[in-house]
């Protein structure tokens, strides 16, 4: 008879572990992603790591290259209107030689599971352009940023 309740015991405790299992994989498999997790974030944040943080390398190499020049560049439009997937770049604000921006990366919506439609990709960098040497630093994105550029889903 013990033999029995021990049995009963082992076989219990393997279909709790069994629906704990299903459970977790069920979530993973059913849910979106995080907004931090999204492609569009991390295209976004490549292109802020790479092509802005690259630019800004250039022209800090320049000489004479002033802070409004380099303003300039990071409040332009990164990419046409008409481009399918467009960057585009956002100055957040600006002390001196220090540059908060807000990247942004289009991305049209392509799950098959989670049906989440077009969104804007987005992370917040601040960079620290003393010529010859550039910085970049991720930061959060203050409050008030916009989910998406100006004139781009409005």
């Amino acid at each position: 008879m013990a033999q029995l309740s021990r049995t009963k015991r082992v076989w219990l405790t393997s279909m709790g572990i069994v629906v704990v299992v299903a459970s977790i994989s069920s979530r993973a498999v059913a849910e979106p992603p995080a907004p931090l997790e999204r492609e569009g974030d991390r295209a976004a944040s490549a292109y802020a790591d790479g092509e802005v943080l690259e630019q800004l390398r250039r022209l800090a190499a320049v000489p004479g290259e002033s802070s409004r020049d380099i303003a300039a560049f990071l409040a332009h439009p990164a990419s046409p209107g008409e481009t399918l997937f467009p960057f585009d770049l956002l100055l957040l604000s600006q002390k001196g030689h220090e540059f908060v921006t807000a990247a942004y990366r289009f991305e049209r919506d392509a799950s098959l599971i989670w049906r989440t439609g077009d969104y804007w990709g987005r992370v917040c960098r601040q960079y620290v352009v003393q010529p010859p040497r550039v910085t970049s630093e991720t930061v959060e994105c203050p409050p008030n940023t916009p989910e998406w550029p100006a004139g781009r889903g409005d």
